[in-house]
């Protein structure tokens, strides 16, 4: 009888250890109304339930919780977009491949333990940071319209394709990432871009940063490039499959030639995708300052100061691409600024020189 009496005062707390715990009641009554999920059909989600769930899709039902989804660890595919999320924590659904977190009010993301997830859509949240490191599986990442100001990307080796714009990026580096065949980088303050190791790189859609140098010619699958609204001082597109490429190259003011396979073929199919004051050429020259007429020396200091010496004319951009300062200059020149990331560019009779540089 003491046995007996003993196993009916642990049923119930056994019982209650099976139950997961669902704070949000949104959250909550979606799961309970899905029969293939609560298939005993009570008001509760037991554990048992919840491990041979692989599947949860939901949109707009103004969840802002989603503290139960560790239990699911058998789950594979998890939609909860358009919803009222401001954490997502994935780090115990170790099988998850698909996960679509986009339209919330994301501030944290955890996929530390999703290390099988292979197509991420998060865009239009308001991340900061973004750490997909550990998700070495990912072939699709989509985090467009975020606050993103660094992405690392290169433990992402099987990478196919990425859709990072409007973000405050000021750098991308996908040297890692040689199956990248489509990069949409564009909207954000990236100064610098190399594609030279992305040979399979189909679309690159860069433009509306602040790109000085841009050089394709060792993308030989490319067919879309847009690069507008960027810094371009020099464009090489000799990749050899030009004909088979649409270019959108315009609002580059300092842009005056862009290397191309055949410059008539250029002439006659490209016209309209360049400023009227660049040209096209099989060989455009070299880029820069090549002899000592103009040799400028761009530095910071501690104490706000961009130092110049040479003669030209120099232009500061700030990171949103607004000129913030420029003069001519002749001999040594010190520009006294705020704190933070600028865009220098010194132009003389012999070229263009531009540099970005952060001042302390």
């Amino acid at each position: 009888m003491k046995r007996i009496a003993i196993l009916l005062l642990v049923l119930p707390v056994f019982a209650s250890a099976q139950v997961v715990d669902i704070p949000d009641a949104n959250f909550k009554q979606y799961l309970v109304e899905r029969t293939d999920i609560n298939t005993n059909g009570d008001d509760e989600i037991q554990v048992s339930e919840a491990i041979l769930t692989d599947s949860i899709a939901f949109w707009d039902l103004f969840i802002s919780d989603l503290t139960g989804i560790e239990a699911f660890t058998a789950l594979t595919y998890l939609r909860c977009a358009e919803n009222n999320l401001s954490s997502l924590d994935v780090s115990q659904n170790t099988e998850l491949t698909y996960l679509n977190c986009a339209g919330n009010v994301l501030s944290d993301l955890n996929l530390t333990g999703a290390t099988k997830l292979s197509t991420l859509f998060c865009a239009y949240n308001w991340l900061e940071d973004l750490d997909v490191t550990k998700n070495t599986a990912l072939t699709y990442l989509n985090c467009p319209n975020n606050r993103l100001t660094t992405l690392d990307i290169t433990q992402n080796i099987v990478l196919n394709s990425i859709y990072c714009v409007s973000n405050d990026l000021i750098a991308l580096n996908t040297s890692e990432n040689t199956l990248l065949t489509e990069l949409k980088c564009g909207s954000n303050l990236i100064s610098s871009l190399d594609v030279s190791q992305n040979i399979a790189l189909t679309t690159l859609q860069c433009a509306g940063n602040l790109i000085a140098n841009l050089d394709v010619s060792k993308n030989v699958a490319l067919i879309n490039l847009i690069c507008q609204s960027n810094s371009l001082e020099s464009l090489d597109m000799r990749n050899g499959n030009n004909i088979n490429t649409y270019l959108s190259a315009t609002s580059n003011s300092v842009l005056t030639c862009i290397h191309v396979d055949d410059e008539d073929w250029a002439d006659s199919n490209w016209s309209s995708a360049k400023d009227a004051g660049a040209s096209f050429s099989n060989d455009c020259g070299p880029v820069g300052i090549e002899n000592n007429q103009f040799s400028p020396t761009l530095i910071t200091s501690f104490n706000n100061s961009i130092n110049v010496t040479g003669n030209g004319t120099i232009t500061v951009y700030n990171l949103t691409g607004q000129r913030v300062y420029e003069a001519k200059i002749n001999g040594n020149t010190s520009v006294s600024l705020n704190k933070g990331m600028y865009l220098v560019k010194v132009t003389s009779v012999s070229g263009t020189t531009s540099k970005q540089v952060y001042l302390y």
